[in-house]
């Protein structure tokens, strides 16, 4: 869970930023992707993105819900909408 060490703050920080930073220098090694998840606050998500975390998911994007709720969200954002007059 990268947001978790990501968002430490205090005398912690310094430590739970190393561990993102090497998480992130590992994966980019191996060529792998990284999602972080359990991104809750913007200023997580911000730290997350200046270190090179492009994939984040977690409740500040959305809450889980069920499949056709989701499939409903996805067809109308799909779905050209009329000019408003």
């Amino acid at each position: 869970d990268l947001a978790e060490y990501a968002s430490v703050r205090g005398e912690r920080e310094g430590s739970g930023r190393a561990i993102v930073a090497a998480v992130l220098q590992l994966a980019s090694a191996l060529g792998v992707a990284v999602t972080a998840e359990g991104v809750e606050t913007e200023a997580t998500a911000a730290t997350l993105r200046a270190m090179g975390c492009g994939h984040l998911q977690g409740y500040l994007f959305g809450r889980p819900a069920p499949l056709e709720e989701l499939r409903a969200r996805v067809a109308s954002a799909e779905t050209p909408r009329a000019e408003a007059a």
